[in-house]
């Protein structure tokens, strides 16, 4: 008996081993697939909600009268909020539909606490775009467009990683 359960044993470690070596010889693609999947569909997504902030941010630019109070361009930050708001609610409808498919829990993202911590990451984001922004085109004097452009994707990285970490795990 013992000799048989010793058999199992040493058979269960060769395919073991069969299978360590296996997945080494696989692409990186091929190990990262799921992974590489949600990244491509939180851009996807996060393009679309970027474009329509964007969108509702410039047009309200537009339309909003010159508010400069010292260096500061108060009608920029409330364009700004406006397209993030916008983008927001997007953003949250589309990643719990489409984006983070391959979570352990599909309650997840769905509650108000989820909400809330979605909304506080995307927040943060904000805020952090308010401050670059201000230190870009106020004080440095680098097109409102081009500070945009840097804050949005500073801005990428962390709402990637901040939702992943702390929502859909």
């Amino acid at each position: 008996m013992n000799e048989t359960n010793d058999i199992k044993e040493q058979e269960e470690i060769e395919i073991k081993d069969v299978n360590v070596n296996n997945k080494k010889k696989l692409s990186f693609y091929q190990r990262n697939k799921d992974l590489l999947w949600e990244i491509f569909r939180f851009l996807l997504v996060g393009g679309i909600a970027t474009l329509l902030d964007w969108a509702a941010s410039i047009g309200s630019e537009m339309v909003l009268p010159d508010m400069v109070f010292g260096e500061f361009h108060l009608e920029k930050a409330i364009a700004t909020t406006i397209g993030f708001t916008l983008g927001l609610i997007v953003n949250y409808v589309l990643s719990i539909i489409f984006v983070y498919k391959n979570k352990k829990d599909e309650k997840e993202g769905k509650s108000v606490k989820d909400f809330v911590i979605f909304t506080l990451v995307g927040v943060f984001v904000l805020l952090l775009s308010y401050l670059g922004i201000f230190l870009m085109s106020d004080l440095l004097k680098v097109p409102y467009f081009i500070a945009r452009i840097i804050m949005t994707l500073i801005g990428l990285v962390i709402n990637y990683l901040g939702r992943k970490i702390l929502i859909f795990k």
